[in-house]
């Protein structure tokens, strides 16, 4: 099994945002998944909460090809749980007001990161090894995981999600839906 799989053929049609990511990956070699998800941390920290956009959202997922990995942090192993993604909908039920959920969703996204970078840490020298893991693992924390490099990551998350809203959850939403989508 290769290290890196093509999820669809050319033929398919995803809809607009899977076929904008699909443009996206192809413009690109494909890199280590560790190396991409810490080079797109150190991007959306330096964007520093600024009001995503289309425009920005797929900058960020395009230069993380090409970006410096940021340092791993020691500190990211104790996260054992993927990000609780119900914070917005337990907010909306409430008819809480939506001051602070920029800052909510742009954590999301953070935390997603700060849990995949950590996962695939821990998987190193085991479930990485695997040559059949793209057929789908169970993490030492047990979770879940179906892709393994950015191109299959992005993709399935795309396929998976259909389409987003652009806003600064999707980043941690698409990884997520990657990481489990067959």
């Amino acid at each position: 099994m290769p290290d890196q799989i093509t999820v669809r053929d050319e033929s398919y049609d995803g809809g607009p945002f899977y076929n904008r990511i699909r443009e996206l990956i192809g413009r690109y070699e494909n890199r280590d998944l560790e190396d991409y998800l810490l080079a797109l941390l150190g991007l959306v920290v330096k964007s520093n909460l600024q009001p995503m956009t289309e425009g920005l959202f797929f900058k960020l997922l395009e230069d993380a090809y090409t970006a410096p990995p940021v340092p791993f942090d020691e500190t990211w192993l104790a996260c054992c749980t993927p990000p609780d993604d119900d914070w917005l909908n337990r907010k909306l039920e409430m008819h809480e007001p939506l001051f602070g959920l920029n800052e909510k969703a742009y954590q999301y996204s953070i935390d997603a990161l700060h849990f995949q970078i950590a996962e695939l840490r821990k998987m190193r020298g085991k479930q990485l090894d695997n040559e059949l893991r793209y057929f789908g693992v169970i993490s030492p924390t047990g979770n879940r995981w179906y892709n393994f490099d950015p191109h299959a990551l992005l993709e399935c998350g795309a396929a998976g999600l259909g389409s987003i809203k652009y806003e600064w959850s999707d980043i941690g939403e698409l990884l997520e839906m990657g990481r489990i989508y067959e």
